[in-house]
């Protein structure tokens, strides 16, 4: 005998839409993740040979107070030693492993690191346009990245106000 066909039960558009919606505001939870093709209009130094985009990791920090824009910070291959100083490496730079995250290529690139040192914004619409979402922070390198962040002197504070991770 051959097995019974079993329909599933199909939603409307309008709960399509929702379950969507639903979707990208969860994937840009604070820790999230994301691919991101940036230009030189982005404020990134695109590498030699590079022309148009360099696709570069970012994990979200939080919106600003209309849900507009978002801040995030670059994950780095490494830091680069002939811009930072050992001091600012480790005060600045925090490590994540490819045992925790899948995105993490191959040796070269294990440890990358989460730059707490300089904040990028880009918008709601453009996050979620370019579908780059991959996973979230753990929870410890989520909170790792949090006090990295307040306490890097390469940052305003208005920054960490703007995008809730501190509070006035």
């Amino acid at each position: 005998m051959g097995k019974k066909k079993t329909s599933s039960p199909t939603l409307d558009g309008k709960t399509l839409t929702q379950l969507q919606s639903l979707k990208d505001e969860l994937s840009l939870a604070q820790g999230s993740i994301h691919l991101l093709n940036l230009t030189e209009d982005d404020g990134i130094t695109l590498p030699d040979g590079v022309e148009d985009f360099h696709p570069k990791f970012v994990v979200i920090l939080g919106s600003d107070e209309k849900d507009i824009v978002y801040g995030t910070v670059l994950i780095q291959s490494r830091p680069n030693h002939n811009i930072f100083s050992p001091v600012t490496i480790r005060k600045d730079f925090q490590p994540i492993k490819k045992k925790d995250y899948s995105f993490i290529r191959d040796k070269e690139h294990d440890p990358s690191y989460i730059d707490c040192g300089q904040i990028f914004s880009f918008t709601k619409e453009r996050i979620i346009r370019e579908k780059g979402y991959k996973c979230n922070l753990t929870n410890t390198d989520l909170s790792i990245m949090i006090e990295k962040l307040k306490n890097s002197d390469r940052i305003d504070p208005i920054d960490l106000i703007e995008y809730g991770i501190i509070t006035t």
